[in-house]
This record gives C-alpha cells, structure tokens and sequence, in this order.
C-alpha cells in the first residue's frame, strides 16, 4: 500500500479560500495511481504524472491551495514539505508512489 494511516499518507488538506479554513480528504488504506488519487480530489485540483521525469505536476485553480505541511502524503508526490498557495507547481524530486519498492522478487514452482 501507498496509502495509509499509519505511513501518514492518507490525508490531503486543501483550501478552496486561499488558507481562510482547511477541508481534509482521507483517503482509505490501498495502493493508489496518481488518476484515482486525482478522480477523489475536488476538479479545482488537478494532480498529474509526466512520465519522462517522473515527476507530478499539481495545477490549482484561484484560490485553491494544498497543504503538505500536516502529512507525509507530500512524499509520494516528489514535493517538499510545504504548502502550494497558487498555480501550477511541478514536484522537485521524482514521485515515490510505490514508498521505495523498486522490485518484487517472485518465485514458481
């Protein structure tokens, strides 16, 4: 799983009136992409991956902000632990969707 309570990854906090008052989205434990994280997040958010970087981009509409500062969720994104205030913002370092996994090792009888 990628998100859950106890990684510290299953709540975004977002405004819809420039920082006045925060609404938090919890999401339940599992392992999500960045579409079915977006498809839960309200339409003014938009959360996308570019696949040659690696790297999300979040775009908000006026308004709106993203607040990475109460969670770990920011980790799975690439970003820093910071609030988005405006915009479109592109993650700093590459998303880590996956909490580190990079293989998985099988074996067949």
């Amino acid at each position: 799983t990628n998100i859950s309570a106890s990684q510290g990854t299953n709540i975004f906090e977002y405004s819809d009136n420039s920082g006045a008052t925060w609404k938090q989205i919890v999401f339940t434990v599992g392992l999500y992409t960045i579409g079915e994280i977006n498809n839960v997040l309200p339409d003014q958010i938009d959360v996308t991956g570019i696949n040659s970087t690696q790297r999300i981009v979040i775009n908000l509409a006026t308004g709106y902000q993203v607040r990475f500062t109460n969670t770990e969720i920011y980790n799975l994104f690439g970003f820093n632990k910071t609030d988005l205030l405006t915009g479109k913002t592109t993650s700093p370092r590459k998303a880590d969707l996956t909490n580190g996994i990079t293989s998985v090792l099988v074996h067949c009888s």
